[in-house]
């Protein structure tokens, strides 16, 4: 079992980062002259043969952030783990998850690693959302929302909106991928 605590969330991000590596000539062409010849040289039919059952790993993304999967696996690692450094219920737990979600929006915002644009904000939206159900549950565990007044149940309809928001996000690039809007 001790074997498997560490196998499973090290392990597999490194094999993914093994894969994708071993691959990576063929996801992201060195000779491509842009992002969009990258695409093209990709999809060639002498290299999707190579290529074709990892894009599970590298399909949304633009060729040069081929490894972004393995950093959102490396993100999540660090969602999870780091707050158990802390101890328990205190506020560096989530302040430590905000640290993460913070850094993630960030990288996304600047990097724009999707090819399409919804995606981008679609993963941007869920780390902002994350961080905010980290903010409110930062404010319960300091008992500051008790302080100022609020009520515990408007924290409640608050998370709850904050996921449906996400949830609504995800229908909305549903609709953009089947052409039912333009953004």
């Amino acid at each position: 079992a001790v074997l498997m605590v560490f196998l499973i969330p090290i392990g597999v991000p490194f094999g993914y980062a093994l894969l994708l590596g071993r691959r990576r000539h063929r996801i992201n062409p060195k000779n491509a002259r842009s992002r969009e010849e990258g695409l093209a040289i990709r999809s060639e039919p002498s290299n999707r043969a190579h290529i074709a059952h990892l894009e599970f790993l590298y399909g949304i993304y633009w060729p040069e952030f081929y490894m972004a999967e393995v950093w959102e696996c490396a993100r999540r690692l660090l969602l999870t783990g780091l707050p158990v450094l802390y101890l328990r219920g205190t506020g560096s737990q989530c302040a430590s998850g905000m640290l993460v979600c913070f850094v993630a929006v960030v990288g996304l915002v600047a990097t724009q690693p999707c090819v399409d644009r919804i995606n981008t904000i679609i993963l941007s939206a869920a780390n902002g959302a994350q961080y905010l159900l980290l903010f409110a549950g930062l404010l319960v565990i300091t008992a500051t929302a008790e302080e100022d007044g609020y009520d515990l149940n408007s924290f409640g309809v608050f998370l709850v909106f904050i996921n449906m928001s996400i949830l609504l996000a995800i229908v909305g690039g549903i609709l953009i991928e089947v052409n039912w809007f333009e953004i």
